[in-house]
């Protein structure tokens, strides 16, 4: 079987501020003139195409219907709308199939109606039928009702679930191509999406079951009844569990003869993306990962579909993969492509917008924009569980100027609007803010910090968050000594034997953990939930050695500890670390801001590592809630703020002295 995986170091390399500027007006031009041969360092387009794209989900899959066909026989539907901002497009990874088979497009509805664009597509359209993916419980009797009424004759496959709905679809489709089908879990929407242009082409979707465990019967039945020989898997174990692999290489006459899975959607989609039937495709289709409702229509313009991340823009591999296909087409809103560094804060964007992000886009998250000095959008994502939280907007003094609580989805994400009409925001006056976010298992108990003293100011330019001094020199910091050395993998200052225990207990916090990126994450979160800050120690100066083995031992440490360990763990499985070390303002900073710190020393250490052809930033010590007090210990929650966080949002509380502290022999 072959898997494939990105290659090299900058396979995700995110891309600096003046490229993303570069790449973002390179777009917008070329949209708004159609120009070709366009050159942007590694990347040379002989014509970006146009971009398709409409108000929302429902507009643009019309618009992708109209650049297929502008008088089809048939259209494709399935549902599209979200709940809790999240797509319900489950049947949209099957649909493409029934769309390929047609040489049609597929167009989306909201579970029992039809949203104007999609009417507005069935009336200039005007098909003889219409093909509705899945039962009466994702498109509703209504709204087939609603499309007879058109004069349309519909026709539907379905089954009592997805699996089933997915099955039919299959068998309908007749003889699979090369007699192979595509696997992919049925609850990993977003991964699974990228297979469509491949089941257009006429390579069935069947489903798998990863969180049982399971391939279903009705998957088993299908692939046998339509004479499969080869699988291809989309997503990595994660995705399609290795036992899940094997369940499928044990049907009789099955092979599994290729995977394509990366660590996440963006290298997933690239991965697929080199398939052999994309060797003559002339275009690649661009949208953004987070709105994947848009790639069910896109699936029927022929070339690859690939996802981007706000947050790393363009990188190297997506770029390489535009420059092999010629083309590249936008499928969604063009402000989708930023054309600002994602944390830049300083001036406010077009005079009408200035953004925030914190960083760990992957888990847990905040953006957020304010438009016009008249509302704040706020985006993000948490990872503890809570279902609710607490916006609010307070002086320097602690007055609440805005406090709105909102609800938080299951998977954690949250999307609000908060108005700031009442404030009467004056551009100059110089007046400051500060957001604080905190969330909660229940409404109206214990809230718990998890966003903190974001600064605004009402500047000449509007209200726009700051940008602290010590930014433009953390910044110059980072952008030197890149280099991975030998220092970053020494383990000398351990013990032959001390660096077995440490060896030994990163594999088993990484076990089962197969890229690069999440093991730091893993090995990140167990030094923050594991050991203990000691605040006896600074109290009463008896902190102890605080170097690896003695953090590991006790269990307690100030930052050196936590730093050194963090450092020592991630060494001692390949990955390149660092210690950094400089001032934070925190406790030991007794309530000074960067205009008053004394900065002729430091006084707190963290850490960087090396993934994916760049150094992430993290803290350890400040995403740990745990702490040594009194003689006890009490356990806290581990944050996720101070992880991958942003040049940027770290500058607000950090000023780096020294990104390659010497972890000193201590034996």
């Amino acid at each position: 079987m072959n898997t494939y995986t990105l290659k090299g170091k900058n396979a995700s390399k995110k891309m600096g501020f003046v490229s993303k500027v570069l790449v973002a007006a390179m777009v917008f031009t070329a949209v708004m003139t159609g120009f070709s041969d366009v050159a942007y360092g590694q990347m040379e387009i002989s014509s970006i195409e146009h971009q398709i794209a409409g108000s929302d989900q429902y507009e643009t899959a019309y618009q992708v219907a109209k650049e297929k066909d502008e008088n089809p026989d048939t259209v494709v539907m399935v549902r599209g709308d979200k709940i809790e901002n999240v797509p319900q497009v489950i049947d949209g990874l099957t649909a493409s199939g029934i769309a390929g088979l047609e040489n049609t497009s597929t167009l989306l509805v909201e579970q029992d109606n039809i949203p104007e664009a999609t009417k507005e597509a069935l009336t200039s359209l005007n098909p003889e039928k219409v093909v509705i993916i899945g039962g009466s419980a994702a498109v509703s009797n209504n709204v087939e009702n609603q499309i007879k009424s058109l004069g349309i004759d519909t026709d539907r496959f379905y089954g009592n679930n997805r699996y089933e709905t997915a099955a039919n679809v299959a068998r309908e489709m007749g003889s699979a191509k090369d007699n192979t089908a595509i696997i992919v879990d049925g609850n990993a929407v977003v991964d699974s999406l990228v297979a469509g242009p491949l089941a257009y082409k006429g390579y069935p979707i069947l489903m798998i079951n990863n969180a049982r465990g399971t391939v279903p019967e009705v998957t088993k039945e299908a692939l046998r009844d339509l004479g499969i020989e080869r699988v291809i898997i989309v997503g990595g174990t994660a995705v399609v569990s290795a036992d899940v692999e094997q369940q499928l290489n044990r049907i009789s006459g099955i092979t599994v003869e290729e995977r394509f899975g990366g660590k996440n959607r963006v290298e997933t989609s690239l991965l697929l993306g080199e398939h052999q039937d994309f060797s003559g495709a002339t275009s690649v289709s661009l949208l953004d990962g987070h709105e994947y409702v848009d790639a069910v229509a896109a699936s029927s313009l022929g070339g690859p579909v690939v996802y981007y991340n706000q947050r790393h823009g363009i990188t190297d591999e997506i770029s390489r993969m535009i420059s092999s296909k010629g083309n590249v087409r936008l499928i969604g809103g063009l402000s989708n492509v930023s054309d600002t560094p994602s944390s830049s804060s300083e001036t406010l964007v077009g005079s009408e917008a200035t953004q925030y992000q914190s960083g760990f886009a992957q888990d847990t998250y905040l953006n957020m924009e304010i438009t016009n000095n008249d509302r704040i959008e706020v985006e993000g994502k948490i990872n503890s569980g809570h279902e609710f939280g607490w916006f609010q907007l307070r002086t320097p003094s602690g007055e609440r100027v805005l406090s709105e609580f909102f609800s938080i989805s299951g998977s954690g994400n949250y999307q609000e609007e908060f108005s700031l009409g009442d404030l009467g925001i004056r551009n100059g006056s110089g007046k400051e803010y500060e957001v604080m976010i905190f969330t909660a298992p229940e409404r109206y108990t214990t809230y718990n910090s998890v966003h903190w003293n974001i600064m605004l100011e009402e500047s000449s330019e509007g209200l726009v968050f700051q940008r602290s001094f010590v930014y433009e020199e953390n910044l110059e910091l980072f952008q030197e000594n890149n280099e991975v050395v030998a220092k970053d993998l020494d383990l000398n200052h351990l013990k032959p034997e001390d660096q077995v225990i440490i060896k030994e207990l990163a594999e088993e916090i990484t076990e089962g953990i197969n890229n690069e990126y999440d093991q730091v994450k893993a090995i990140h979160d167990w030094v923050a939930g594991n050991i203990y800050y000691d605040h006896d120690g600074v109290r009463y100066n008896q902190r102890g050695r605080n170097d690896t083995m003695d953090t590991l031992d006790r269990r307690i440490a100030v930052c050196q500890g936590y730093a050194e360990l963090t450092a020592s763990l991630l060494r001692s499985i390949g990955i390149p670390a660092r210690m950094a070390n400089g001032y934070a303002l925190g406790a030991s900073a007794g309530g000074a801001t960067w205009e008053t710190a004394d900065l002729s020393s430091s006084n707190h250490a963290w850490n960087e590592a090396y993934v994916d052809g760049r150094w992430i930033v993290m803290d350890a010590t400040w995403n740990s809630t745990n702490k040594y007090e009194n003689g006890e210990l009490t356990s806290g929650s581990i944050r996720s703020t101070y992880f991958d966080i942003s040049i940027e949002a770290l500058s607000n509380t950090h000023k780096i002295f020294d990104r390659q502290r010497t972890i000193f022999l201590r034996y």
